[in-house]
């Protein structure tokens, strides 16, 4: 599955400086770098991986039993 034109990758400032980025697809981290412009060849390629789509969207969230509404 390719990612659409105007996907926004999340990107997380280290403490050393430099910024991951973080597909908001399949939440991987798919590249690191000093700055925005290294991290361009990463998420122009990406592609998420359509078994970890499918357990994404399939994943059963466990429900506290100290939640009440």
């Amino acid at each position: 599955m390719a990612h659409l034109e105007n996907s926004t990758f999340h990107h997380r400032h280290n403490e050393n400086g430099s910024l991951d980025s973080i597909c908001p697809h399949c939440f991987l981290t798919i590249g690191s770098g000093q700055n925005v412009q290294q991290l361009f060849f990463e998420e122009r390629t990406h592609f998420c991986d359509p078994l970890r789509l499918h357990q994404l969207a399939n994943e059963v969230w466990p429900l506290s039993s100290s939640i009440t509404c």
